[in-house]
């Protein structure tokens, strides 16, 4: 939630969605900023990666990191999206619903 804040940009708007199905509880994070580009959507949650397209981000490139190593832990999977109508991110964590209980 801090990047999607962060890393969207003035006037973005960010939305939680908190849900569950197939054994699952899923946390997702959806804003409307500028994104990524599509070649660095497979390496977003890499340690130290700042995307951006080539423009400076602030930053040290650990958040996603570090809520893909916990989720990751605990048996859940982290997946990164373009938003919708193909603007902004979708970063979607679950996690087994018995760990979530």
């Amino acid at each position: 939630m801090h990047n999607a804040i962060r890393h969207g940009g003035e006037g973005s708007h960010v939305t939680l969605f908190l849900g569950g199905e197939g054994g699952q509880v899923c946390f997702s994070v959806v804003d409307d900023g500028p994104g990524m580009p599509a070649e660095e959507l497979q390496r977003a949650g890499e340690r130290f990666f700042r995307g951006g397209g080539g423009r400076q981000l602030p930053g040290s490139g650990l958040g996603l990191s570090i809520a893909r190593s916990v989720v990751l832990r605990h048996g859940g999977t982290m997946q990164v999206r373009p938003g919708p109508d193909g603007r902004g991110l979708v970063v979607v964590l679950a996690l087994p619903a018995e760990f979530a209980g």
